[in-house]
Protein backbone atom coordinates (compact mmCIF):
# COMPACT_ATOMS: atom_id res chain seq x y z
CA UNK A 1 0.00 0.00 0.00
CA UNK A 2 0.49 3.29 -0.34
CA UNK A 3 -0.30 6.69 2.05
CA UNK A 4 -2.22 9.47 0.74
CA UNK A 5 -4.18 12.35 2.33
CA UNK A 6 -4.96 16.00 1.73
CA UNK A 7 -1.45 17.57 2.28
CA UNK A 8 1.21 14.69 1.86
CA UNK A 9 1.27 11.12 -0.03
CA UNK A 10 4.08 8.77 1.00
CA UNK A 11 4.25 5.89 -1.96
CA UNK A 12 5.72 2.46 -2.22
CA UNK A 13 8.46 2.77 -5.14
CA UNK A 14 9.61 -1.16 -4.85
CA UNK A 15 11.64 -2.83 -5.06
CA UNK A 16 9.38 -5.83 -3.14
CA UNK A 17 6.12 -6.25 -1.10
CA UNK A 18 8.88 -5.18 2.26
CA UNK A 19 7.73 -1.18 1.15
CA UNK A 20 4.45 -1.49 0.59
CA UNK A 21 3.96 -3.43 3.63
CA UNK A 22 6.20 -0.78 5.92
CA UNK A 23 4.11 1.94 5.10
CA UNK A 24 0.93 0.27 5.24
CA UNK A 25 1.70 -0.59 8.96
CA UNK A 26 2.88 2.92 9.87
CA UNK A 27 -0.49 4.88 8.85
CA UNK A 28 -0.93 6.24 11.86
CA UNK A 29 2.67 7.19 12.77
CA UNK A 30 2.93 8.72 9.45
CA UNK A 31 -0.10 11.01 10.20
CA UNK A 32 1.29 12.70 13.03
CA UNK A 33 4.78 12.56 11.83
CA UNK A 34 3.90 14.93 8.36
CA UNK A 35 0.76 16.50 10.40
CA UNK A 36 -1.31 15.04 7.89
CA UNK A 37 -4.17 13.47 9.76
CA UNK A 38 -5.92 12.74 6.72
CA UNK A 39 -3.49 10.32 5.20
CA UNK A 40 -4.92 7.01 4.40
CA UNK A 41 -3.77 3.48 3.42
CA UNK A 42 -4.21 3.83 -0.58
CA UNK A 43 -3.65 1.42 -3.31
CA UNK A 44 -1.52 2.66 -6.38
CA UNK A 45 0.39 0.44 -9.28
CA UNK A 46 3.65 0.04 -7.79
CA UNK A 47 2.18 -1.69 -4.53
CA UNK A 48 3.17 -5.66 -3.89
CA UNK A 49 5.15 -6.03 -7.08
CA UNK A 50 8.72 -7.58 -7.11
CA UNK A 51 11.22 -5.57 -9.74
CA UNK A 52 14.47 -4.57 -10.52
CA UNK A 53 15.79 -1.01 -10.64
CA UNK A 54 15.67 -0.16 -14.27
CA UNK A 55 12.21 -2.22 -14.88
CA UNK A 56 10.55 -0.44 -12.20
CA UNK A 57 11.62 3.40 -14.30
CA UNK A 58 11.37 2.17 -17.38
CA UNK A 59 7.28 1.18 -16.64
CA UNK A 60 7.07 4.22 -15.08
CA UNK A 61 8.23 5.87 -17.70
CA UNK A 62 5.89 4.40 -20.26
CA UNK A 63 2.89 4.42 -18.20
CA UNK A 64 2.64 1.12 -18.81
CA UNK A 65 1.30 -0.31 -15.60
CA UNK A 66 -0.57 -3.35 -16.63
CA UNK A 67 -0.06 -4.77 -20.23
CA UNK A 68 -3.03 -4.62 -23.09
CA UNK A 69 -2.82 -8.22 -23.79
CA UNK A 70 -1.65 -11.53 -21.76
CA UNK A 71 0.99 -11.81 -24.48
CA UNK A 72 2.79 -9.20 -22.90
CA UNK A 73 2.50 -11.54 -19.70
CA UNK A 74 4.47 -14.61 -18.91
CA UNK A 75 4.31 -17.96 -15.97
CA UNK A 76 7.65 -17.63 -14.66
CA UNK A 77 8.32 -20.45 -12.63
CA UNK A 78 4.63 -19.88 -10.89
CA UNK A 79 4.53 -16.39 -11.09
CA UNK A 80 2.77 -13.47 -13.33
CA UNK A 81 6.35 -11.85 -14.83
CA UNK A 82 6.01 -8.53 -17.80
CA UNK A 83 7.83 -10.18 -20.69
CA UNK A 84 9.05 -6.14 -21.27
CA UNK A 85 10.16 -5.08 -18.19
CA UNK A 86 11.64 -7.22 -15.26
CA UNK A 87 8.54 -6.93 -13.14
CA UNK A 88 6.53 -9.99 -11.03
CA UNK A 89 3.28 -9.00 -10.40
CA UNK A 90 4.07 -11.16 -7.02
CA UNK A 91 -0.20 -11.60 -6.09
CA UNK A 92 -1.92 -12.10 -9.21
CA UNK A 93 -2.62 -15.70 -10.81
CA UNK A 94 -0.02 -16.76 -13.04
CA UNK A 95 -2.87 -17.58 -15.29
CA UNK A 96 -3.15 -13.96 -16.39
CA UNK A 97 -0.60 -14.70 -18.76
CA UNK A 98 -3.31 -17.82 -20.65
CA UNK A 99 -5.41 -16.17 -23.28
CA UNK A 100 -9.18 -15.85 -22.62
CA UNK A 101 -8.72 -15.83 -19.27
CA UNK A 102 -11.68 -14.50 -17.67
CA UNK A 103 -10.24 -12.03 -15.07
CA UNK A 104 -7.95 -10.32 -17.33
CA UNK A 105 -9.66 -7.38 -17.81
CA UNK A 106 -10.58 -7.22 -14.16
CA UNK A 107 -7.12 -6.76 -13.38
CA UNK A 108 -6.59 -4.28 -16.04
CA UNK A 109 -9.21 -2.40 -15.04
CA UNK A 110 -7.43 -2.33 -11.47
CA UNK A 111 -4.22 -0.70 -12.04
CA UNK A 112 -6.38 1.51 -14.65
CA UNK A 113 -8.38 2.39 -11.77
CA UNK A 114 -5.24 3.00 -9.01
CA UNK A 115 -3.05 4.92 -11.68
CA UNK A 116 -5.85 7.03 -11.88
CA UNK A 117 -4.95 8.59 -8.55
CA UNK A 118 -1.66 10.49 -9.85
CA UNK A 119 -3.76 13.28 -10.72
CA UNK A 120 -4.44 13.63 -6.67
CA UNK A 121 -1.03 12.87 -5.86
CA UNK A 122 0.25 15.80 -8.11
CA UNK A 123 -1.34 18.13 -7.11
CA UNK A 124 -0.43 17.71 -2.96
CA UNK A 125 1.88 20.02 -0.82
CA UNK A 126 4.62 17.02 -0.89
CA UNK A 127 5.02 13.87 -2.09
CA UNK A 128 7.67 11.34 -0.97
CA UNK A 129 8.31 8.17 -2.66
CA UNK A 130 9.51 5.30 -0.36
CA UNK A 131 11.96 2.47 -1.54
CA UNK A 132 14.18 -0.73 -0.28
CA UNK A 133 15.65 -3.80 -0.76
CA UNK A 134 15.69 -4.83 2.60
CA UNK A 135 13.56 -7.84 2.05
CA UNK A 136 14.93 -11.02 3.32
CA UNK A 137 13.93 -12.93 0.96
CA UNK A 138 15.26 -11.42 -1.72
CA UNK A 139 19.12 -13.05 -2.17
CA UNK A 140 16.53 -15.99 -2.78
CA UNK A 141 14.21 -14.39 -5.49
CA UNK A 142 17.18 -12.95 -6.92
CA UNK A 143 19.21 -16.22 -7.78
CA UNK A 144 15.83 -18.34 -8.79
CA UNK A 145 14.88 -15.89 -11.66
CA UNK A 146 17.93 -14.09 -12.46
CA UNK A 147 17.18 -10.83 -11.57
CA UNK A 148 19.11 -8.00 -9.71
CA UNK A 149 17.29 -7.55 -6.53
CA UNK A 150 19.95 -6.29 -4.03
CA UNK A 151 22.28 -4.17 -5.67
CA UNK A 152 20.18 -1.06 -6.08
CA UNK A 153 22.31 2.28 -6.28
CA UNK A 154 21.38 5.52 -5.50
CA UNK A 155 21.82 6.17 -9.25
CA UNK A 156 19.43 3.44 -9.46
CA UNK A 157 16.92 5.02 -7.11
CA UNK A 158 17.55 8.23 -7.83
CA UNK A 159 16.51 6.85 -11.66
CA UNK A 160 12.74 5.76 -10.41
CA UNK A 161 12.39 8.58 -8.55
CA UNK A 162 13.15 10.99 -11.68
CA UNK A 163 10.45 8.80 -13.79
CA UNK A 164 8.12 9.03 -11.27
CA UNK A 165 8.73 12.52 -11.26
CA UNK A 166 8.40 13.32 -15.45
CA UNK A 167 4.86 10.80 -14.61
CA UNK A 168 3.58 13.94 -11.95
CA UNK A 169 4.92 16.94 -13.71
CA UNK A 170 5.83 17.88 -9.80
CA UNK A 171 9.34 17.50 -7.61
CA UNK A 172 9.31 13.95 -5.81
CA UNK A 173 11.66 13.46 -2.34
CA UNK A 174 13.13 10.26 -1.92
CA UNK A 175 13.50 7.62 1.03
CA UNK A 176 16.03 5.33 -0.19
CA UNK A 177 16.16 2.21 2.33
CA UNK A 178 19.19 -0.26 1.77
CA UNK A 179 21.12 -3.46 2.70
CA UNK A 180 24.28 -2.08 1.65
CA UNK A 181 26.19 0.48 3.15
CA UNK A 182 26.06 4.14 2.96
CA UNK A 183 27.55 5.86 -0.22
CA UNK A 184 30.06 8.22 0.84
CA UNK A 185 29.46 10.68 -2.28
CA UNK A 186 27.14 13.23 -1.71
CA UNK A 187 23.58 12.19 -1.83
CA UNK A 188 21.22 13.98 -4.87
CA UNK A 189 18.74 16.96 -3.37
CA UNK A 190 15.92 15.62 -1.96
CA UNK A 191 16.76 12.39 -1.28
CA UNK A 192 17.62 10.35 2.07
CA UNK A 193 19.85 7.01 2.41
CA UNK A 194 19.24 4.68 4.94
CA UNK A 195 20.84 1.71 5.87
CA UNK A 196 19.11 -1.48 7.28
CA UNK A 197 19.86 -4.83 8.03
CA UNK A 198 17.44 -7.42 6.30
CA UNK A 199 15.47 -9.46 8.96
CA UNK A 200 17.21 -13.40 8.27
CA UNK A 201 13.30 -14.76 8.16
CA UNK A 202 9.99 -13.39 6.11
CA UNK A 203 9.10 -10.87 4.13
CA UNK A 204 7.85 -7.88 5.99
CA UNK A 205 10.90 -6.39 7.57
CA UNK A 206 11.36 -5.07 11.27
CA UNK A 207 8.52 -2.17 12.23
CA UNK A 208 10.62 -0.55 14.69
CA UNK A 209 13.86 0.03 12.21
CA UNK A 210 11.53 1.31 9.50
CA UNK A 211 9.83 3.56 12.49
CA UNK A 212 12.85 4.57 13.05
CA UNK A 213 13.66 5.75 9.82
CA UNK A 214 10.61 7.23 9.31
CA UNK A 215 11.03 9.17 12.51
CA UNK A 216 14.52 10.42 11.40
CA UNK A 217 13.42 11.29 7.82
CA UNK A 218 10.01 13.39 8.31
CA UNK A 219 11.88 14.82 11.62
CA UNK A 220 14.78 16.24 10.10
CA UNK A 221 13.04 17.06 6.16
Amino acid sequence: MSAIGEKVAVVSLGLSCQTSRQIDAHVPLLRKLTGDETIEKVSLPFDWLISTAHGLTDMIGDRAFFPDSHSELSDDQGRLRHRKYDVFYWHHSRLLSHAGHPDFADAKAKFAHTSGRFEQIARLDRVVGVVSDTQGNLPELEETWKVSLTSMSVGDADAIRGSFAKLLGRDVELLMVSRNPTPAAPLPVDMAYYEMTPEPEGWAGNNRDWAKVFKDYFGNA
